[in-house]
């Protein structure tokens, strides 16, 4: 039995958005500055972490090949734009870390940040190293 490099993408992308979404589901109810009981940096967070779920969202179809995915979402049709995709995601939890109060967040937020940025550069590298073998079928 051959290993099967679409098989370990397709897990892989579902966990990076199940910790994505577990950081933006967390992150509406953490504030993002110290005192923040002013209501903008409320409906800041509140977009952010919206934001975050809807990005993450879009990853899902994706790894099933859906039609409108490949249609309206052409960047993230193979690895190497999906890589892309979660290599950008990754940065902006990396850059969303620091403006979190709770160290607990914080941490995992950090975590989540490198494990994306991690994935990303691995798909662009599964796609040059391997190309349509590692597509999702």
């Amino acid at each position: 039995m051959a290993f099967d490099k679409a098989i370990v993408t397709k897990f892989t992308t579902l966990g990076v958005v199940g910790i994505t979404l577990g950081l933006a589901v967390w992150g509406f109810f953490t504030d993002l500055c110290p005192g923040s009981t002013c209501v903008d940096h409320v409906i800041n967070n509140i977009f952010i972490c919206f934001n975050l779920v809807i990005l993450s969202m879009v990853l899902l179809p994706s790894e099933f090949q859906v039609k409108w995915i490949k249609d309206g979402f052409g960047l993230i049709d193979n690895l190497f734009g999906r890589g892309l995709y979660i290599f950008f995601i990754g940065s902006w939890v990396f850059g969303l870390h620091s403006r979190y109060v709770d160290q607990g967040i914080k941490t995992y937020a950090f975590v989540v940040s490198i494990i994306d940025l991690c994935v990303g550069v691995l798909y662009v590298i599964f796609y040059f190293a391997f190309g349509e073998p590692a597509q999702p079928k």
